[in-house]
């Protein structure tokens, strides 16, 4: 299985790096804890870099924050790439890493080929 996805998120792997497109404008808790289980789900506890296109979002709820930067919500996820294209994402990711600081490395790119380069990095060997 190279793709999966649900109302909220579609997922798919390619070159040892997770990527993943949320559908959504507006992203709650319970669609945060949706997303994670179904990354969860899809990667079967094996652990990848993660590209995260927001591109769509346009805000996320103070709890679905809070959870997005867990041990729970993290778990399975080497490092990860947010996709961004405007100003309000970009003023709303920096407000993330600062007050929720992530416990993976974590970065916000507008060019999706800077962003898988970054990721390289933290690709195991053995995927």
């Amino acid at each position: 299985m190279n793709k999966i996805e649900n109302d909220i998120i579609e997922y798919q792997i390619n070159d040892g790096i997770l990527f993943g497109r949320y559908k959504v404008k507006v992203l709650d808790y319970t669609m945060a804890v949706k997303a994670v289980k179904l990354r969860k789900e899809f990667t079967q506890n094996n652990s990848y870099p993660n590209l995260a296109s927001g591109i769509n979002v346009m805000s996320i709820e103070k709890e679905a924050r809070d959870y997005f930067a867990t041990e729970e919500a993290t778990e399975g996820v080497l490092a990860g790439a947010v996709m961004i294209n405007s100003i309000v994402q970009a003023t709303l990711m920096n407000f993330f890493l600062r007050v929720s600081q992530p416990n993976i490395p974590t970065k916000i790119f507008t060019d999706e080929k800077k962003a898988i380069d970054w990721l390289k990095q933290y690709k195991k060997s053995d995927v």
